[in-house]
């Protein structure tokens, strides 16, 4: 089977030239890698973004003694 320029993937992480899964501008190995780095992304920004609630939530911890109003 022949492929055009249009069926072949252009590589997730350089160039790849296999065929592309209809439908989706990847192959399969450069889909799962591309999913592979999303989720990767994804439990980083989660870590980070943990991390900065907890450092919120541990500043704005109520005083032992409150203020009077």
């Amino acid at each position: 089977m022949t492929t055009t320029d249009e069926d072949t993937c252009p590589g997730h992480n350089g160039p790849c030239s296999r065929a592309t899964i209809p439908g989706d501008p990847y192959c399969a190995r450069c889909r799962i890698a591309s999913q592979r780095d999303r989720d990767r992304v994804i439990q980083q920004w989660e870590a980070v973004r943990n991390a900065a609630v907890a450092a919120a939530k541990a500043q704005e911890a109520p005083e032992a003694t409150p203020v009077p109003f």
